[in-house]
């Protein structure tokens, strides 16, 4: 009896895994950096290393990493670590997302030529990757991309199979987003919705 009950429990749970709305695995070619619901990550070098985390559903702003441009960096808007970078990952996934560009901060980089971190996604937290995103598990996505010396906000674009920009695709984005949720990886935010 007590096998069973256990064996019960154990597939109860996979379902209810397997079932769940938000399962992004199936996006990505590598797993999950969540444990239990929250995302830890070391945090600086030597005897400044910490420990800091964000958890599932927190608010946080994700923008390019401007050291490792591979990597995006996850600030938290709230909790023991506001306004704290918490993470470091490929690949992002926000609910409600909202798109932000500092004015003052895209005028400034105009005017020195010198990157600063002044455009961000920021959304309720969902799951963080270090793998590559399968577009193609992807339906009905919008991708979007900035550069201060394009537009004043995001803007949409298409990619070629090389991941070259498509001639004539770039238009600027009017910031009414009908998708529940963005992924911010490689050069780009793609807006979908499950």
């Amino acid at each position: 009896m007590f096998q069973s009950t256990m064996f019960d429990e154990a597939v109860s749970a996979q379902a209810l895994f397997t079932d769940d709305k938000e399962n992004y695995h199936q996006f990505f070619n590598g797993s999950s950096l969540l444990e239990k619901g929250t995302f830890t990550c070391k945090i600086g070098k030597g005897d400044k290393e910490e420990l800091r985390s964000v958890d599932k559903g927190d608010v946080i702003d994700v923008y390019r990493n401007l050291n490792k441009t591979n990597f995006y960096s996850i600030r938290n808007r709230s909790g023991s670590f506001k306004n704290k970078v918490s993470g470091y990952a490929h690949a992002v996934i926000v609910r409600h997302p909202e798109l932000i560009v500092s004015k003052a901060g895209r005028a400034r980089v105009q005017k020195e030529k010198r990157k600063n971190v002044h455009s961000f996604v920021r959304g309720e937290f969902c799951d963080a990757f270090n793998s590559e995103v399968i577009l193609s598990q992807l339906n009905d996505y919008l991708r979007l991309s900035y550069s201060p010396y394009k537009f004043d906000s995001f803007y949409t674009l298409d990619r070629d199979e090389s991941d070259n920009i498509v001639e004539g695709s770039i238009s600027p984005f009017k910031n009414t987003i009908r998708h529940e949720f963005a992924l911010i990886t490689g050069k780009d935010v793609i807006l979908f919705s499950l």
